[in-house]
Formats: structure tokens, C-alpha cells, sequence
């Protein structure tokens, strides 16, 4: 999971580091499924827009680290849906804003 600032989709050094770790899983993996999501501040366009646009920076970062792999990365963003915690405080928003990125392992 990599967590994003409000309004951002731009991979900072920590969300670069979390993606490096995940880098040997990827190489394995048959399917990589990328899910950007948002917290619900703000209007379903917008956030949808975000959302998309964090998929597709941690899809774009993983591609360039994976350049030899041959496996399928799916997108699937959405804003303000599948909340893991409440929107009504500040660190419930944080937890909310980020893109979570699952493998389907051979074997």
C-alpha cells in the first residue's frame, strides 16, 4: 500500500521505497492488480480523476522497474469508495488517500 497527500498523485521517496520492496513479489506475480483510491473530500469527479492518476503513477513506476517481466498489471480506480477507515478525521482521510497494489502469484 502507498499513501498520497491530499490532492496528490505524484510518488514521493517514501511511496518509491514501499514500491521497491515490492519489486521481487512483482517479479513473480502472474497478475498485478493496481487500485488507486481517495478519501471523500471533494466531488466524485475529481476524485475519481485522482485516483486514476495514483494507479496509473505506481503502474508507470512498477513498468520501469519490471522492464524484463512479462505479466499483466490491471488498473482499478476510484474516489471516495472503499474506505479502510472513516473520513470524519484527519489520519482516517491519510489511511484513505492511497493506492493498494495486489499479486496473483504463479503456483
Amino acid at each position: 500500500m502507498v499513501h498520497f497527500p491530499f490532492g496528490a498523485s505524484t510518488l514521493n521517496a517514501d511511496a518509491k521505497h514501499a514500491l521497491d520492496k515490492m519489486i521481487p513479489i512483482a517479479r513473480n506475480a502472474d497478475r498485478i492488480i493496481i487500485s488507486g483510491r481517495t478519501d471523500n473530500i471533494g466531488n466524485n469527479k475529481v476524485n475519481d480523476t485522482i485516483a486514476l492518476a495514483r494507479a496509473l503513477q505506481v503502474r508507470n513506476y512498477m513498468r520501469d522497474q519490471l522492464l524484463d517481466v512479462a505479466n499483466t498489471i490491471e488498473i482499478d480506480a476510484k474516489g471516495s469508495c472503499c474506505f479502510i477507515s472513516k473520513n470524519d478525521t484527519p489520519d482516517g482521510r491519510k489511511e484513505n488517500r492511497r493506492v493498494e497494489v495486489v499479486f496473483t502469484l504463479r503456483g
